[in-house]
């Protein structure tokens, strides 16, 4: 796990100025054990290294030369290669393994392979390559998306990093934004594709691969995460939900530095700490947040005694008002990829605290969108009888968004197409699997996956998602609907494994979360709040300002929207116009 960047040079160009010594700086909170450098002509990589597997000899970028086959390959990767020893063994050609990190195989795999080998790689990843041999440039992105890898055209080449500000503060592009953009985030809470906040700058899309000759993008392609139309679900289901869970937990606890688990005490971490603890002989340190409200107290719990019963070491921690007023520029300096989800505070603050003990936690990010657990999914069996999945939005809703953005939103919403291999594997309900490859393909990556890798690599935390996984997540998602949702209860399967094998996690109940209460805390300073909000540039652009008091007045009634109103004002002070994060919400609002 790391933070990477680099360049692939036209001919005859040179680089911009100290842009990979920029590069390792921008980037160093990702990668605070370790730093590498390797360039030549053509091009030019850096890595910040978090040491996780292979702690010694794991250093990036990898170099491979062969007089013998005049190869001059040179590597850098951001990620975890879960099936890295699998690959090892069947590696046919005469390569020589300098370290035993899981990134290393890459090397052999292209030499074997070239732009094939993302489709035998288990894991998440961010790989850029540079083959001498053949003056090849090669970037890509793992096919969910989990790890980041952003890349921007220049008169000299193509330059790409894990994080967009680094192209930023080195100087590659400008510091432009779209208004647009903005108006898509108050209604949708993030941009999908490779468009993003900023001009110039393009997200690789998850699964996407590029060939680069001469500075110059050549080729691209896509890796579908759920192209597998030969994957077969078989009886019993709850069997293979086990003997899968299992493979995918023991896969993702690979690491040679202490793990933990973000817990919820909800069904997807609670069945992934069970596995944990299952096959763990030392107690799992299971980190919740809470928030200071009485509603909470009974969740709070149940996951005391869930974790007592699993032999974990429940570590909680309390986000409070002044939490909120002091530390969310700190939490929105993290998203140079905005996501205007208010689970970007507790998850910061979270990942600070737990920083201190482990290098690496589980998550259960990805069991709603391959289980079906949200209640969108149900409400679209019930109403939408296999429509699309577009629906309005609170901005447009709330008529807080100047007229003028809703045509193109509404072009924007239309413009996502299902492929066509997705019509050959859907069960009967083509409506739920529809609701849910929209999501894996844009919800999930664009906001919920940058938000993790966001908010946990400031603090040099790897974030690891068991449920997005290779083989379990095109187990869930082709599972028939009664395995999903029954009984009015999404997520079915998961919550009747739980049932069966701990009762005392009540898997079926109705669960109210550790909801953060941002519109409450909003209401609470709503007057001075509102005086500094009307008074922001960005908020005159895109907002239509007679409702905007209401909005903020009553916020713990549209919490939604006035926390994305706030989160994009102070977004724009922090990342546009330079104001320290490190103050409290008010203060960045009114410096100068």
């Amino acid at each position: 796990m790391c933070g990477i960047g680099g360049y692939f040079l036209k001919n005859g160009s040179l680089p911009v100025r100290n842009c990979l010594d920029v590069f390792k700086k921008s980037l160093g909170h990702r990668g605070p054990d370790g730093y590498g450098q390797e360039k030549n002509s053509v091009s030019g990589f850096v890595q910040t290294r978090l040491a996780i597997v292979d702690i010694e000899k794991g250093n990036q970028p990898f170099v491979y030369k062969s007089k013998k086959n005049n190869e001059n390959i040179m590597l850098v990767a951001n990620g975890e290669i879960y099936n890295h020893s699998e690959l090892r063994k069947n590696i046919s050609n005469q390569y020589n393994f300098k370290s035993n990190s899981d990134c290393e195989v890459i090397l052999p795999l292209w030499i074997e392979h070239k732009e094939k080998l993302v489709s035998q790689l288990r894991g998440m990843f961010a790989i850029a390559i540079y083959d001498a041999k053949s003056n090849i440039g090669f970037l890509a992105r793992d096919p969910f998306g989990i790890k980041p890898l952003y890349y921007a055209e220049h008169k000299s080449g193509i330059y790409f990093s894990s994080e967009p500000k680094a192209l930023i503060e080195a100087k590659i592009i400008e510091r432009n934004v779209s208004f647009f953009n903005y108006a898509l985030l108050l209604e949708e809470q993030y941009v999908k594709g490779e468009d993003f906040i900023f001009k110039n700058i393009k997200r690789l899309n998850p699964g996407e691969t590029l060939i680069i000759k001469n500075g110059r993008i050549v080729k691209k392609n896509i890796h579908s995460s759920l192209q597998n139309t030969n994957l077969k679900v078989n009886n019993p289901f709850d069997l293979q939900l086990k003997k899968n869970l299992e493979n995918t937990v023991l896969a993702h606890q690979m690491s040679d530095v202490p793990f933990g688990i973000f817990y919820s005490g909800g069904v997807d971490s609670t069945a992934i700490l069970q596995i944990m603890s299952k096959f763990s002989s030392n107690p799992i340190n299971a980190y919740l947040v809470n928030f200071d409200q009485k509603d909470n107290l009974e969740e709070l719990k149940i996951a005391e005694n869930i974790t007592k019963q699993l032999k974990a070491e429940l570590v909680l921690y309390t986000y409070t008002k002044n939490n909120f007023n002091e530390d969310t520029g700190s939490a929105i300096l993290a998203c140079d990829d905005p996501i205007a989800d208010y689970a970007i505070l507790p998850t910061t603050f979270l990942a600070e605290k737990a920083s201190k003990d482990v290098k690496v936690v589980l998550t259960g990010e990805g069991g709603d969108e391959f289980f079906a657990g949200y209640g969108r999914y149900r409400y679209a069996i019930k109403f939408y009888n296999n429509k699309s999945p577009k629906q309005i939005g609170p901005a447009i809703k709330s008529k807080i968004l100047k007229p003028s953005f809703h045509r193109e939103i509404f072009e924007y919403k239309n413009s996502f197409e299902f492929p066509s291999y997705l019509q050959r594997i859907l069960f009967k309900s083509e409506t739920i699997q529809k609701f849910q490859f929209y999501d894996i393909k844009n919800w999930l990556p664009n906001n919920l996956l940058i938000k993790l890798d966001r908010c946990l690599m400031r603090f040099g935390l790897e974030g690891r998602t068991p449920f997005v996984d290779k083989l379990f997540s095109n187990f869930g998602f082709h599972l028939p609907l009664n395995q999903k949702i029954r009984y009015n209860s999404g997520k079915y399967i998961l919550k009747n494994f739980l049932q069966k094998s701990l009762p005392s996690a009540f898997p079926f109940r109705k669960k109210h979360g550790f909801t953060v209460p941002v519109g409450k805390w909003i209401q609470e300073d709503s007057i001075k709040l509102y005086q500094l909000l009307e008074r922001q540039h960005i908020v005159k652009e895109i907002i239509n300002n007679s409702n905007l008091k209401e909005i903020i007045e009553n916020s713990s009634k549209n919490s939604l929207i006035a926390w994305r109103v706030l989160f994009i004002a102070l977004w724009h002070r922090i990342h546009i116009d330079d104001v320290n994060p490190h103050q409290p919400i008010k203060d960045i609002l009114n410096s100068n």
